[in-house]
């Protein structure tokens, strides 16, 4: 394979013929979002039993309401700790759209990651309508629950749709 035709520091990642249409970050507004819907109600339960345990327990003078604590982490982890992590993730993330695959590239912890989706004129692809726009391709299931992927909070997200249209289109 010849890198010849690739950019700096594309080189061994594009197949040949391959191109990047796009590349891109997330919105650098992108700010903390409290959470919503089941990691809400799971924070709120998990964080009010670890408080409730914990009261309980050393009002009878046991060691035991540490255990409560544990709980009490859980709940505030999903109540704040998980929105900020995403919010981490998002400012150290860089979507690339070549003319066959988009591209999720993520730096945390000191650790580089990068994971493409095939795009072809099959794929599923869709936006939430608003500015910035989150653009999704694909659908991963975790714990039974889909978990949709894409460009998260990208602009301007008409013309990323655009981008994406054309190479369902062979025409990027």
């Amino acid at each position: 394979m010849s890198d010849a035709g690739a950019p700096a520091g594309w080189e061994g990642i594009l197949e040949p013929g391959e191109r990047v249409i796009w590349q891109g970050q997330p919105d650098p507004d992108t700010r903390w979002q409290p959470p919503e819907g089941r990691d809400l109600r799971d924070g709120i339960a998990m964080s009010a039993f670890g408080i409730l345990w914990c009261v309980a327990v050393a009002v009878n003078g046991s060691i035991a309401w540490v255990v409560g604590l544990l709980f009490l982490g859980i709940g505030a982890y999903k109540l704040a700790g998980q929105p900020y992590w995403q919010t981490r993730k998002l400012r150290r993330t860089t979507y690339t759209l070549t003319t066959t695959r988009a591209i999720i590239a993520t730096e945390t912890g000191g650790r580089r990651r990068m994971t493409s989706y095939p795009i072809d004129a099959e794929t599923p692809v869709a936006t939430d309508g608003v500015e910035p726009a989150t653009i999704t391709f694909a659908t991963r299931y975790a714990n039974g629950v889909a978990q949709p992927i894409g460009f998260e909070r990208v602009r301007p997200g008409r013309e990323v749709l655009g981008h994406f249209r054309a190479v369902q289109k062979g025409q990027a």
